[in-house]
């Protein structure tokens, strides 16, 4: 059963990983708190919340609209979404909870192993630990 709800949210804008959980009490009353690694300009750190949010609660971007709050840190959301209660009490209980790489507009990062060097440079410190100053 889909049913809409009014959320309000506390943003941590430029965060290392994307993350939603943990509650903030706010002016609006006890927010959910999502951390984006968007910068807080031209909107993209919202647009990152919707996505985060969107993961969250496992619906589309479309499902989530902003209510108030475009240029704060605290925004009120309206998310259309199966078990919004059950789900954002789990949220705001969570201290913990990352999100999937792929939300909040977080590229993939590539392993650094699975890098190979195809400059033909040699490794300096396997260079150096051999004894040979180049």
């Amino acid at each position: 059963m889909r049913t809409g709800r009014r959320i309000a949210v506390r943003v941590r804008p430029g965060a290392r990983r994307p993350r939603v959980g943990g509650r903030y009490e706010g002016r609006n009353g006890v927010a959910l708190v999502v951390a984006v690694g968007a910068p807080p300009v031209d909107g993209r750190a919202t647009a990152a919340v919707v996505s985060a949010l969107a993961t969250a609660f496992g619906v589309s971007s479309a499902d989530v609209s902003l209510v108030t709050g475009a240029h704060s840190r605290d925004k009120v959301f309206d998310i259309d979404a199966p078990d919004v209660d059950e789900r954002l009490a789990c949220l705001l209980a969570d201290q913990d909870a990352p999100l999937p790489r792929s939300a909040g507009g977080v590229r993939q990062r590539q392993d650094r192993s699975d890098r190979s060097d195809t400059s033909g440079r040699t490794d300096r410190t396997a260079r150096d630990s051999a004894g040979q100053r180049g």
